[in-house]
């Protein structure tokens, strides 16, 4: 069974190949204190009734991702290159895009952040890659 858990570890053990400083963490970021930093969170977890006897086997995952850089010059491109590093680590474990975007960062705008999300339905005999 794939766990939220198991996703998590996979995506951060392919973002640290190529940022290995980078701050990542599972919980909401209000004030982001140490850069680059990507939160990893689920955002939706329903079931899919997709059989005959109704029973739950299959679930809808939404997992979404947002990267903060405070670097002057150059800090959309870093958002927007790990953001491009989580879509490769989630496609290959099953996940598609459905959210691409750069967002406003309303408490201080000289940080860049950049949003995504990524949904798969999954069954319960499903596993990850190693």
């Amino acid at each position: 069974m794939i766990t939220k858990n198991k996703i998590l570890t996979y995506v951060y053990n392919r973002i640290i190949e190529d940022y290995p400083n980078i701050f990542i963490t599972s919980e909401r970021t209000y004030a982001v204190a140490k850069f680059p930093c990507l939160e990893i969170h689920e955002i939706l977890a329903s079931p899919v009734k997709n059989n005959i006897d109704l029973s739950d086997n299959s679930y809808r995952i939404v997992m979404e991702c947002q990267a903060y850089s405070n670097k002057e010059a150059g800090g959309g491109e870093e958002v927007y290159n790990i953001i491009r590093k989580c879509e490769v680590a989630f496609n290959e474990i099953g996940f598609h895009m459905t959210l691409c975007r750069p967002t406003e960062n309303t408490k201080e705008i000289t940080i860049k952040r950049h949003l995504a999300r990524f949904e798969r339905v999954v069954c319960s005999d499903d596993s990850l890659p190693e």
